[in-house]
């Protein structure tokens, strides 16, 4: 993006791509706009034409105009092309001069960065292939979200403080998904319509599980089911029932202890680190608290924990976080 070449993120439906892309954009303070490919007309893309003085030009889109103001302005810009292997070979035909020469019809847009978002062909909705005209005028990735990622993020709010109840939620599917890592992203074969997992519906699921006035009428499996489907909620629903965790609370303040069984002390330590970064008053020493805690346990069970505190609050460094990170360099061999 910086060379100003353009990029093109390909993934499975529901792993982040155009969340990534507008949260980069967003990073860099720069302005994006939007085009979907499957609801395109060449037009849309190039101009539409119109008379004038005798003879035809096309007019710049609306989005186009934006975008030069924009860049007139000094400020960065971005288009961003969503679905591009589903837009029709006409449009992508359009796409064609936009993305090499940065020209709409007879408005240029020097210092446009180009992105773009696909999903493979086979997982498209009523998407196809690229061209091998659209296809060489890309740097192509693939895009993949971890586990590990996934959950940084999840618990961490993606950016923004949450409820207790959605972060206690989000901690209960991720101390899940750790223990069921492939059920992060599981597109069912043959598949033809209903709810599956994917990063995307887990997040769903959990704001569901985290509102309370939707709880009340649903069970929680119905809920998850909803955005996963069945069998995938079945099995979160008994790993859910059959872990005994403390209140969250209740550990922060120290009124009780952490569970001594391993997969109940990592659990119980995402649901602290939800609740710690949730909404409240008190938020700067709950972090502080939650550090304490952390550096009394072992190296292995804080360490996703601990990302999740870097992620959600950055600005709060104490002591005993640099002594975890000492620890994970001792045990690493200073490879980390």
């Amino acid at each position: 993006v910086e060379a100003g070449i353009p990029v093109l993120l390909w993934g499975p439906p529901g792993v982040g791509k155009t969340a990534f892309l507008r949260a980069l954009a967003a990073e860099r303070g720069s302005h994006m706009e939007t085009l979907i490919g499957s609801t395109l007309d060449p037009t849309d893309v190039s101009g539409l034409p119109i008379p004038e003085g005798g003879r035809v030009r096309l007019a710049p889109p609306a989005w186009a105009e934006r975008l030069k103001k924009v860049l007139e302005s000094g400020r960065e810009a971005w288009l961003f092309f969503d679905e591009l292997s589903c837009a029709p070979p006409s449009v992508q035909a359009a796409f064609l001069r936009l993305t090499h020469e940065r020209c709409v019809g007879e408005l240029e847009l020097p210092g446009l960065k180009v992105v773009a978002a696909s999903n493979p062909a086979e997982t498209a909705a009523d998407g196809g292939d690229l061209s091998p005209a659209t296809s060489n005028r890309w740097a192509h990735f693939q895009f993949a979200l971890s586990v590990e990622e996934y959950f940084v993020g999840e618990i961490s709010g993606w950016g923004s403080a949450r409820t207790a109840e959605h972060a206690r939620a989000s901690s209960s599917i991720c101390s899940f998904l750790r223990r069921n890592p492939k059920a992060l992203l599981d597109l069912p074969k043959n598949f033809h319509s209903g709810a599956w997992p994917s990063p995307r519906s887990w997040s769903m699921a959990a704001k569901l599980l985290g509102t309370d006035s939707v709880e009340k009428l649903c069970e929680g499996e119905t809920l998850v089911a909803a955005c996963v489907g069945e069998p995938a909620a079945r099995e979160w629903s008994e790993f859910d029932s059959s872990l005994s965790l403390p209140d969250p609370e209740k550990v922060l303040s120290g009124e009780v202890k952490l569970p001594t069984r391993g997969d109940e002390m990592y659990a119980c330590l995402l649901a602290i680190a939800g609740a710690a970064l949730s909404k409240n008053e008190k938020f700067d020493e709950r972090i502080r608290k939650f550090w304490t805690i952390l550096g009394a346990v072992r190296t292995d069970l804080a360490l996703q924990a601990a990302k999740i505190l870097l992620a959600g609050a950055p600005h709060i460094t104490p002591p005993e976080s640099l002594k975890i990170g000492k620890k994970i360099i001792a045990v690493s061999g200073g490879a980390q």
